[in-house]
C-alpha cells in the first residue's frame, strides 16, 4: 500500500489489486499514506460482496463504508465485464485523487468485451430502462437481476425504471433527485453492508436535499457466506438469479401520500389520542398501505 503511494508521488499510476477484506488490514496506510495526501492510487477490489465458498472472512461487505468516508475517494462498481473494462480505463485516467472499483467473485454476465475501455464521466449513472412508478437503482452486478425484476413488474402492470448507478461516490445527485421526484417507490440494490453503504448514502442525499422521502422497511444484508455457492447464497438473501431479481435493500416512497383528514380523525378517535401526541400514526398507516399495495411483488415485498 505504502509502496503504491510512493509510486504515485513520483508521477506513476499504480494499481493496487487486493481482496476487499484484505484491504481492511491496510486501512491505516490507506488513510495516512493515500487519502490524506490525495494520491492517485487505484484500488482493484476483488471479492466485493457475496463470495460463496470463500467463506465469511472473504465477504467484502464493508469497503463502501470504510472507503466512502475518506476524503476525495472515487468509488465505482461495474454491472458487468464491459463496465469493468471502462472503469479500469476511468481509474487510469483519474489523477485528482484515489479511486477504487469493486467487483465480486465468480463469473461475469457474459457480455461482449470492448476492444478499448472508455473513460466514464465521474459521478454519473446511466438509465437502462425508463419507467414511471418504481425506480430500481442498482450498484454493481445486481443490475441484471434488477432488469429481470422490472420485466416481472411489467407483467403485473407496474412500470419500472432501471438505473445502473456506477458510482457509490460521488453520487449522481441530479439523477437520484429526479428519480425521487418522478417515482412513487425507489429501491436501491447492492451487495454491501447496509450501514454506510450505497443505500445509506442515497438516503442521506435525499435528507440533505429536503426530498420528501422516508425509509420503507430496509433489509440488512448479512456479511457471512457460510461456504455456499454465490448464486445459492444470493437466493438465500431473497435474491433469485434468473427469476425475480433482488428484494428491497432500501425502499422508500418518493412522495408519501397522507391519509385523508377524515381517516386520520377516525384513527385518532379509535386510539383515543389527541393529534400531536402520537406522530407515528400517519407513518404506520402509510407503511400498512404501502405493504398492502406492493405485497404481491416478490422483488419489493417487505421482510
Amino acid at each position: 500500500m505504502t509502496f503504491a503511494a510512493g509510486l504515485a508521488t513520483e508521477g506513476l499510476r499504480p494499481f493496487c489489486a487486493i481482496y476487499s477484506t484484505f484491504l481492511q488490514r491496510a486501512y491505516d496506510q490507506v488513510v495516512h499514506d493515500v487519502a490524506i495526501q490525495k494520491l492517485p492510487v487505484r484500488f482493484a477490489l476483488d471479492r466485493a460482496g457475496l463470495v460463496g465458498a470463500d467463506g465469511a472472512t472473504h465477504a467484502g461487505a464493508y469497503d463502501l463504508a470504510f472507503l466512502g468516508c475518506l476524503p476525495d475517494f472515487v468509488l465505482m462498481a461495474p454491472a458487468d465485464e464491459a463496465e469493468l473494462v471502462h472503469m479500469v480505463a476511468t481509474a487510469a485516467a483519474y489523477d485528482d485523487g484515489p479511486s477504487a472499483f469493486r467487483y465480486p467473485r465468480g463469473e461475469g454476465v457474459g457480455v461482449e468485451l470492448p476492444l478499448r475501455g472508455r473513460v466514464l464521466p465521474i459521478g454519473r449513472g446511466r438509465i437502462v430502462r425508463e419507467g414511471t412508478t418504481v425506480a430500481l437503482v442498482s450498484l454493481g452486478t445486481r443490475l441484471k437481476a434488477a432488469q429481470e425484476a422490472a420485466e416481472e413488474l411489467a407483467l403485473k402492470g407496474v412500470s419500472a425504471t432501471v438505473v445502473d448507478a456506477r458510482f457509490a461516490k460521488p453520487l449522481d445527485r441530479a439523477l437520484l433527485l429526479r428519480l425521487a421526484r418522478e417515482h412513487e417507490v425507489m429501491v436501491t440494490i447492492e451487495e454491501a453492508a447496509e450501514a454506510g453503504g450505497f443505500g445509506a448514502a442515497v438516503l442521506q442525499l435525499l435528507a440533505m436535499e429536503g426530498a420528501r422521502s422516508r425509509p420503507q422497511d430496509p433489509h440488512a444484508r448479512p456479511a457471512g457466506s457460510f461456504h455456499r455457492a454465490r448464486q445459492a447464497r444470493a437466493a438465500g438473501f431473497g435474491r433469485r438469479p434468473g427469476r425475480q431479481g433482488d428484494r428491497s435493500h432500501g425502499a422508500f416512497r418518493a412522495r408519501p401520500r397522507r391519509a385523508g383528514r377524515a381517516a386520520r380523525l377516525r384513527a385518532l378517535r379509535n386510539r383515543g389520542r389527541h393529534p400531536g401526541l402520537d406522530p407515528g400514526i400517519d407513518e404506520r398507516r402509510r407503511r400498512e398501505a404501502l405493504r398492502s399495495r406492493w405485497s404481491w411483488i416478490p422483488a419489493l415485498r417487505p421482510g
